[in-house]
């Protein structure tokens, strides 16, 4: 509520000081603008705390996310802040996934697994001492983490399976580094690799080739909502957007964009990418469009909660929120 003042007239009227009234008017509407762009419509910077390069994000609500990076770093946002975790590890980490905030999986460079029980992250055992560059799963006995064989980018592909118990190397037909993980329980896992042509399936039981995306440039992430519904992004030099229909690949950039890090959405109609100089596109369900970020740092990971609820984590620790449109 808005007070007027004044002082009393000597018939005992009050004379109001009108310009009181106008500037608490002004910056009552100076607040509302203010905080209704950091709410909705705008993205919004958040203080990680940290200066690291975080790589990937993910949650189960809005007010449990986790974010992870370089130095074995990880984060925690419960609503409010950011904090730091305890990871025991100084690996590079380079995803997060779960299937619950009791279940937590990140993992990283040297064959780096961390499990978060809910209480604390510990190593998971895995004979492996490449680099994992994504995680993945259908339910807590069907996790996937893909990468490259020791030597990085460039080693042979490799995707280990959790079954719950331990991990397995689960053997593919991939020449070079997997960099994307995305499937669900009724279409299976499907791995995209670095040589922007392989395209794989597990359906379970095995590995099975898919039609070759027709990419000019590596791809890096991959996401979907169904075996006929999936979004790949990637580049070099340019950025690069690829759909599948179920059927074939089809393009969805117009060779202007700049490399792009990484995809997720909330539905077919509602999907985000991010990348080099802080890009951030959304796609509608009919066109791709340029969102402000409001940084130019490079962000490698997207993960949304839902229409009103999504984060983009990058390059110095930097942290976006979007709250809807």
């Amino acid at each position: 509520m808005i007070s007027l003042t004044g002082r009393r007239q000597a018939d005992g009227t009050w004379k109001h000081r009108p310009w009181r009234l106008k500037a608490s008017i002004l910056f009552v509407a100076v607040l509302a603008v203010a905080f209704g762009a950091a709410a909705h419509g705008a993205w919004v910077s958040q203080r990680s705390g940290k200066g690291y390069e975080l790589r990937g994000v993910w949650g189960t609500s809005c007010s449990d996310v986790f974010a992870v990076g370089t130095g074995g770093v990880i984060l925690h946002y419960d609503g409010s802040d950011w904090t730091a975790m305890p990871s025991g590890t100084t690996n590079d980490l380079e995803d997060v996934w779960g299937t619950g905030r009791s279940n937590v999986f990140a993992v990283g460079a040297e064959g780096t697994i961390l499990h978060y029980d809910g209480t604390s992250w510990s190593p998971m055992e895995v004979e492996s001492s490449g680099l994992f560059l994504a995680v993945w799963g259908t339910g807590p006995t069907n996790v996937v983490a893909v990468g490259g064989a020791a030597g990085g980018m460039g080693g042979l592909g490799v995707a280990y399976r959790y079954d719950g118990r331990t991990w397995v190397e689960s053997k593919t037909t991939g020449g070079y580094s997997a960099t994307g993980v995305w499937g669900s329980a009724r279409d299976g896992t499907y791995v995209i690799f670095t040589n922007g042509r392989l395209f794989l399936h597990f359906d379970g039981t095995e590995w099975v080739t898919m039609p070759p995306i027709p990419c000019k440039r590596p791809p890096t992430d991959i996401w979907g909502t169904s075996r006929a519904d999936m979004f790949m992004v990637g580049g070099m030099g340019k950025g690069e957007i690829r759909h599948y229909d179920g059927a074939k690949w089809t393009r969805m950039d117009d060779d202007t964009l700049p490399v792009l890090e990484s995809v997720w959405g909330v539905g077919s109609s509602d999907v985000y990418a991010v990348g080099v100089a802080g890009t951030i596109v959304h796609y509608d369900g009919a066109s791709w469009t340029t969102m402000e970020s409001g940084t130019e740092a490079t962000l490698k990971a997207v993960w949304a909660a839902s229409a009103n609820c999504v984060f983009a984590v990058g390059e110095g620790g930097t942290v976006l929120y979007y709250g809807g449109s």
